[in-house]
């Protein structure tokens, strides 16, 4: 019964930023060491795909802006700029 209160007054320490814990998680420390599950290669080639079709919904909003298209039209670009996040994400994360 003993442990389990120290387990809980580690895990208050840790939660409040405190490093004499032992289990202090600093910000973001639990992503940034994972190694994702995409090759190099395949990440590469995310991020491009991700700029490309970033290009791609860039260039459709001025076409439609200065075509004066009705903006429930104008609402499909969310398609490749919700492609393009993606893309960099898995890119960034390799995942």
């Amino acid at each position: 019964m003993m442990r389990s209160n120290t387990n809980i007054s580690n895990l208050r320490r840790a939660w409040s930023g405190d490093k004499r814990s032992g289990c202090y998680i600093g910000p973001m420390e639990a992503w940034a060491n994972t190694a994702g599950n995409l090759s190099p290669g395949a990440a590469s080639r995310r991020l491009r795909l991700g700029v490309i079709i970033l290009a791609i919904g860039l260039i459709g909003a001025v076409i439609m802006t200065s075509a004066a298209v009705h903006p429930a039209y104008r609402a499909l670009l969310f398609i490749p700029f919700f492609l393009a996040a993606n893309g960099f994400y898995q890119g960034r994360h390799r995942t």
